[in-house]
């Protein structure tokens, strides 16, 4: 067998990546402010947005000039007029001057498309105003709203003027509205004739002391007709009007409505006042209201046809939790008879509820007053009816909907996958190693987890930080005891160390991979098949003794590498790999890895920063990082610098970050190409989140 190294220099790239290669150079990217004095974009964005072609790509690309951890500050209103792309670059926050705003208005004629990502804005709103006779895209990802400028206002709205057909999209943002007793909402879109589509999806909205009092904080009504979704949005917060509401006009098109998958909590409005956490008002369509949770409000889940005339929309109304409402709970008025309703949840509506086949009528069992997880004894767990879910559907926390042998009822799914943060204690660390205690498991641990590690920056010295790290079954009686370790056994444990345990179930696949003549070459071990093939997402950690047989120390940065269609795990120090080493292989769900994704260093830097609704503002979340040859480039690249992961809270806005960081002494750096598989364990980074402050405080460990 050649050498992977030569094999994997030989490797063509991918034809269908060269053709998305060709197509990418024929827009431009601009970055604001150009400090080169040469060049486009030296004036204000707004100057930039006009200099750019259809289809490019402006991006801000620097943050404070005097504050290496401070935000580029944006301090003008914005205009497109044109297919556009205006982004952050990776590890730049975008902040706009409170009252800055950003308006779409596509010409009318064309097709048109603009991306909105990852900015900052305070004390105002987006619109976009979608003219053209053409079809069209609009997508606003990663957005940050604190507060709308004036009453009345939705933080981010989409009208439909145009003949040709939209596309409307608002995903993983996040909106804080905190003024007392003020009309406004977080999201909007109003369609007036026509075709369209959409979907709100994975955004999260607080709503505090009253605000939208007089409104539903995500609306979607109008005329046109089409498919739209609304899907694993979080809404929280107390005293708003309504949580999510469906409209359709007199004279609407046919529409298929998916409401899935989110979590409301907090609705209050006088009772039958026309709002609730969900509301569902179709004409002649096909709804599909499945596994949402809503909780603690006056008025839970409500379809109701907006006239009494008898309507012959179609659908199913299952696997939802409604419980804890001083008004109704689920509701579903007539006029609506082929509107199927089974397998939902209730509990404690003291207004009464619609219940039909397998309603289960007890208690879900939330894990708190700010967190919809259930306990593994909930009534909802394995209570759904597996049918109505949407093909490709995660749950709120974006995890896989389906675990157990049926899905669960609610918006999130039980999962036997452990994540937390471990803290070195003086009690636990001893040596070179740290005990795990079985509490932090929780439920269901083992003696054969396959756990990964990854160490955080903390208190820890360099030498501490550039160290090797295993897992070590320490004992196989019940429970057992685990800890981790470094590889170095001179190097003892350092009391207060943080890092982030993952211990998988039947979320993910995961298994133990042992080292042997047949399987080695130099300094490389070939893995077998992984699901995913080529575009795998794969993480690894040493195992000292798994299945408490053995004891193999493996004191060497690894990392993956592909070559053709086989994965292998290689010793980035070059070092002859041996036989009867054992590795814990972890792979993200090949059709559900919304929380796991690769990242490849541009340039020689010493920190590479990461963005995911799950960690963002999220001190208490546990990613996990293994390093990685980008799989679709010829080019390999070693890397041998030790990594470990930071957080450092935002502040005038600006979100909080994790980053991974190079470690050791003097001044370390990844080399340009170097590459990162990261997972977030989403149960546990939703669970562990606030949920009462949407924007809470972090710390730099």
């Amino acid at each position: 067998m050649k050498h992977p190294v030569t094999t994997r220099a030989r490797h063509a790239r991918p034809a269908g990546l060269l053709v998305l290669a060709v197509l990418a150079t024929q827009a431009s990217a601009l970055t604001w402010p150009n400090l080169s004095g040469i060049g486009p974009c030296q004036g204000t964005l707004q100057a930039c947005i006009d200099s750019a072609v259809a289809g490019d790509t402006v991006q801000v690309g620097y943050d404070h000039l005097l504050l290496p951890d401070g935000y580029t500050a944006i301090d003008e209103d914005i205009s497109i007029g044109k297919s556009l792309t205006l982004t952050a670059a990776s590890g730049i926050d975008a902040v706009f001057a409170p009252g800055r705003t950003i308006v779409v208005n596509s010409p009318g004629s064309g097709a048109t498309s603009v991306t909105l990502r990852n900015l900052v804005l305070r004390h105002a709103h987006v619109t976009i105003n979608h003219f053209s006779d053409s079809a069209s895209s609009y997508a606003v990802d990663g957005l940050r709203i604190i507060e709308t400028d004036t009453p009345g206002n939705c933080a981010i709205r989409y009208y439909d003027f145009g003949s040709g057909a939209p596309q409307f999209t608002v995903g993983n943002s996040a909106i804080e509205l905190n003024h007392s007793g003020v009309s406004a909402c977080a999201l909007f879109a109003q369609g007036n004739g026509g075709s369209w589509s959409g979907a709100f999806s994975g955004n999260r909205i607080h709503a505090a002391n009253g605000s939208g009092s007089g409104t539903s904080l995500v609306q979607v009504l109008g005329s046109s007709a089409g498919t739209f979704r609304i899907s694993a949005n979080q809404i929280s917060g107390g005293g708003y009007a309504g949580g999510i509401a469906v409209s359709q006009s007199a004279g609407s098109g046919a529409n298929v409505w998916y409401v899935d998958d989110n979590y409301v909590s907090g609705e209050r409005v006088a009772p039958l006042s026309g709002y609730a956490g969900i509301l569902v008002q179709p004409r002649n369509s096909e709804l599909h209201v499945v596994n949402n949770t809503v909780r603690d409000g006056t008025q839970g889940l409500w379809i109701m046809p907006p006239s009494a005339t008898p309507d012959n929309t179609s659908g199913v109304v299952a696997n939802n939790i409604v419980a804890f409402h001083s008004g109704f709970g689920l509701a579903i008025n007539g006029g609506l008879a082929a509107v199927g309703e089974h397998n939902n949840l209730v509990f404690h509506n003291l207004g009464g509820d619609t219940t039909g086949p397998s309603t289960v009528v007890a208690d879900p069992q939330f894990m708190g007053a700010r967190n919809a997880h259930v306990y593994g004894s909930s009534p909802a767990r394995d209570g759904g009816n597996s049918a109505d879910v949407p093909a490709f559907t995660l749950d709120a926390d974006g995890e896989r909907r389906i675990t157990g042998p049926s899905v669960d009822i609610g918006a999130f799914e039980y999962s036997l996958d452990r994540g937390f943060v471990h803290a070195s204690q003086p009690a636990d660390a001893c040596c070179n190693s740290s005990l795990i205690q079985w509490q932090e498991f929780g439920d269901g641990v083992g003696g054969n987890e396959t756990m990964l590690l990854t160490p955080h920056h903390g208190n820890g010295n360099p030498v501490q930080l550039a160290q090797n790290l295993g897992s070590w079954l320490v004992s196989d009686a019940a429970p057992p005891l685990w800890a981790l370790f470094h590889e170095n056994t001179g190097v003892a444990m350092q009391s207060g160390r943080a890092f982030s345990v993952f211990a998988p179930t039947y979320g993910y696949t995961h298994f133990v991979h042992t080292t042997t003549l047949a399987n080695i070459t130099a300094n490389y071990t070939r893995l077998p098949t992984l699901d995913g093939g080529v575009s795998a997402l794969a993480f690894v950690t040493h195992n000292y003794n798994p299945g408490f047989v053995g004891g193999t120390y493996h004191d060497h940065r690894v990392g993956l590498e592909r070559v053709g269609g086989d994965w292998y795990i290689r010793n980035e120090d070059l070092a002859d790999m041996p036989v009867g080493v054992s590795f814990n292989v972890v792979v993200a769900p090949v059709f559900a890895s919304a929380n796991a994704w690769q990242v490849i260093v541009p340039s020689a830097t010493a920190g590479v920063a990461l963005s995911h609704p799950l960690l963002d503002d999220n001190p208490c979340a546990a990613p996990q990082v293994t390093r990685v040859d980008n799989p679709f480039d010829p080019a390999v690249v070693l890397d041998d610098v030790p990594f470990a992961l930071r957080y450092a809270a935002g502040y005038g806005g600006a979100p909080g970050h994790w980053s991974i960081v190079a470690e050791g002494s003097g001044s370390p750096a990844f080399p340009a190409g170097a590459g990162f598989n990261v997972m977030v364990p989403g149960a546990q980074a939703g669970a562990c989140r606030d949920n009462d402050r949407i924007f809470a405080d972090g710390f730099d460990p």
